[in-house]
């Protein structure tokens, strides 16, 4: 497979927070070579929940082969909003084609 053309798909919550939790949801951005393998970039905004919503950025590490693909696990820290942030430790999904 070109590492290039494909994505995964990620969805699971953050950590609890002054009484709360968000989720996060979405896809990763192209594959980017490393010397063990490939990574992807993740970003976005976790739902939103009590009036606010925070940000993340991250990358996941190299690929974790399983049945039929692999995937990739990745870990972070949203932005400060409302004086608290949350962490999120996650695995994406089976790669998917894209990108033409």
């Amino acid at each position: 497979m070109n590492h290039q053309q494909h994505i995964h798909l990620f969805f699971g919550p953050t950590t609890e927070a002054v009484d709360h939790v968000h989720h996060l949801a979405g896809r990763t951005g192209p594959a980017i070579p490393t010397p063990g393998g490939h990574i992807h970039a993740v970003l976005g905004m976790v739902t939103t929940t009590i009036q606010h919503s925070h940000a993340f950025s991250t990358c996941t590490g190299n690929p974790i082969p399983v049945r039929d693909g692999h995937i990739h696990r990745f870990t972070g820290t949203t932005t400060i909003e409302q004086e608290h942030s949350h962490q999120f430790r996650l695995e994406t999904s089976i790669q998917q084609p894209c990108c033409p």
